[in-house]
């Protein structure tokens, strides 16, 4: 559609006439707006890049968060406030491998469609730890739960514990340091063992009561931990360990354990 060139004095227009010649070349501006989208679409597969495989894209995308070296923050924002796909403006945020997924849509499609992009687990808010979650399917979980407030660590705990106890085969736990009634938590009562968990951190920064709280829903009175390899912590006595541990493991590889009997 070409469109007539506009008259030098439109003086002696209508508002109706106006409007209309308003509407027709918003429209014709949609319209080329999506053809021009279309054909730098295209000239984008022709780029070598986009020649590779969906799978390929992944292990990259895979080995780039792997690379990222990102130092232990805790964050008191909701880091799903900007986009689900977009990391925040904060610097080294550990979202920071997420970013090849706003380069263009078939980036983003693969991120969100290969669970195992999703499988390494820091939780920094519940809406984040939902998203990593649900995208992250059935695949096996790297998981480390830290927070600085007592109040923010218990609920994203306990949920990461409630929906994904089975799926988890690394566990860092970064207690906060301060004093915190643990003991009033009617959550840490429940019993949710992890019987596929190969690793196991522990970083304590508080007192030994506090951790034996945060330790027993992990208690295996129901099944061996069969599938423990390594069993690492600061700051907890083996006194501690072994009560919780202890009658349910069969065999174990101590990497580190503090004062051993």
């Amino acid at each position: 559609m070409v469109l007539d060139a506009l008259p030098t004095d439109l003086s002696f227009w209508t508002q109706k006439e106006i409007d209309d010649a308003v509407e027709i070349r918003r429209e014709e501006k949609r319209r080329l707006d999506f053809e021009v989208a279309r054909l730098l679409g295209s000239r984008n597969e022709l780029q070598p890049i986009s020649r590779l495989h969906d799978e390929i894209l992944a292990a990259i995308f895979l080995q780039r968060h792997i690379d990222i070296d990102v130092p232990p923050r805790m964050l008191d924002h909701d880091i799903c406030g900007v986009s689900d796909i977009q990391p925040p403006a904060a610097a080294f945020s550990p979202t920071e491998w997420l970013t090849p997924g706003a380069v263009c849509r078939k980036w983003r499609k693969i991120f969100i469609s290969y669970s195992f992009l999703w499988s390494d687990v820091a939780t920094t808010s519940i809406r984040w730890l939902d998203l990593l979650l649900t995208r992250s399917k059935q695949s096996d979980l790297q998981v480390t739960v830290r927070h600085l407030r007592w109040d923010r660590f218990i609920p994203l705990y306990t949920k990461v514990l409630d929906k994904a106890a089975s799926r988890i085969r690394s566990l860092t736990i970064h207690s906060p340091a301060g004093y915190h009634d643990v003991q009033e938590e009617a959550c840490f009562e429940l019993n949710r063992p992890l019987h596929s968990i190969q690793c196991l951190t522990i970083h304590a920064a508080t007192l030994e009561d506090h951790m034996r709280a945060v330790l027993q829903p992990l208690r295996g009175e129901v099944q061996p931990y069969g599938s423990l390899q390594r069993l690492q912590c600061s700051f907890v006595s083996w006194d501690l360990l072994r009560s919780i541990f202890r009658p349910s493991l069969t065999t174990l590889k101590v990497a580190l354990v503090p004062n051993p009997p």
